[in-house]
């Protein structure tokens, strides 16, 4: 549908040329919101109703709906009836919702997602809709883009559109959102019947409701000193026992200073002092390697080694390393 510029027309200040000009152009404008789904009866009326093309935007889709027909309506068979033609939010398809036969009707209840258009009033006789029989009900609305869905104004409101969640009550709920935090899925859980106790526990298995405690073990309960305990594998105490506590060292109660005598006393003897010791007994050494120059101590192993190495070379330097030759 082509449309014009509007210009308000004024009777008695345009030409007549004009003002039919102006008239045809602000028709072609209103058209495009008054001709938009609108229901009429067939160019030859049968039992179906005609609608013309709109647009539905839904989302960021914007979707051109041309001129369509609903399914054959059936007559009512014992009263009148009122059925609700609608079309859908996101697609502008039509459909009928019927109505409830009875001696007073009305309208049945709009479904969610649905756009109400016409109402038709049936009667037993009907054969052929008619535009007497149909009531306009297109309300003053439009879809605006909504990211994650559809908002639709209305004569009474802004209100979304509906997510593919079923509308009801549920219990241990698992959900999907989207990105504006809609429901999109919803479903009940599961629920837990029964709670077993393993090790340590004990009040299982509860299937209603009860307690769970730990299970007492060996332990005498009680305060412990200087303790000894046991634990099991679940970490828990088993055994325990107090230690007994240090009354004297050394013959020394109270607050005890460690001495030089304490340590030469748990020896048994008294230890060399490490400047200039003087040994007793036989202390040993570690024997160094052959031809050795070094500080390290002597031992009777390398001496023995090196004297026999130098016995057998018989130099005159060796034997006078070795201080038997002056």
């Amino acid at each position: 549908m082509s449309t014009s510029t509007f210009v308000q027309t004024q009777r008695t200040t345009q030409t007549v040329t004009d003002y039919y000009g102006f008239l045809d152009g602000d028709i072609a404008v209103l058209a495009q919101i008054g001709d938009a789904f609108a229901p009429h009866e067939q160019a030859s009326p049968n039992m179906t109703v005609a609608l013309d093309a709109g647009v539905i935007v839904s989302g960021t889709t914007l979707t051109v709906v041309a001129a369509q027909s609903s399914a054959t309506i059936t007559a009512p068979s014992s009263d009148p009836r009122l059925d609700l033609v609608v079309v859908d939010q996101a697609d502008g398809s039509i459909s009928v919702v019927t109505g409830t036969e009875a001696p007073m009707p009305s309208l049945p209840a709009l479904p969610g997602g649905k756009i109400p258009v016409a109402s038709i009033a049936l009667a037993t006789s009907t054969t052929a809709i008619t535009n007497a029989l149909i009531r306009d009900l297109r309300p003053l609305w439009r879809q605006e883009a909504l990211a994650g869905g559809t908002l639709v104004r209305g004569p009474t409101g802004l209100s979304l559109s509906n997510t593919a969640v079923t509308p009801g009550s549920y219990t241990l709920t698992n959900l999907t959102v989207d990105q504006q935090g809609r429901i999109t899925a919803a479903s009940s859980g599961t629920a837990v019947t029964q709670v077993n106790t393993g090790t340590g526990l004990t009040g299982g298995p509860i299937t209603s409701t009860g307690t769970i405690s730990l299970t007492n073990t060996g332990v005498t309960p009680g305060s412990y000193t200087l303790t000894n305990i046991t634990v099991d594998a679940q970490g828990r105490i088993t055994a325990a026992s107090s230690g007994a506590a240090v009354l004297s060292f050394n013959g020394r109660t109270g607050t005890v200073t460690l001495t030089s005598g304490d340590v030469t006393t748990g020896l048994g003897f008294v230890p060399a002092p490490i400047n200039s010791p003087a040994f007793t007994g036989t202390p040993t050494a570690p024997t160094p390697s052959p031809g050795d120059n070094s500080t390290n101590i002597a031992t009777t192993a390398f001496v023995q080694n090196a004297t026999a190495s130098a016995a057998g070379d018989g130099s005159a330097a060796a034997l006078y390393q070795l201080g038997l030759m002056m």
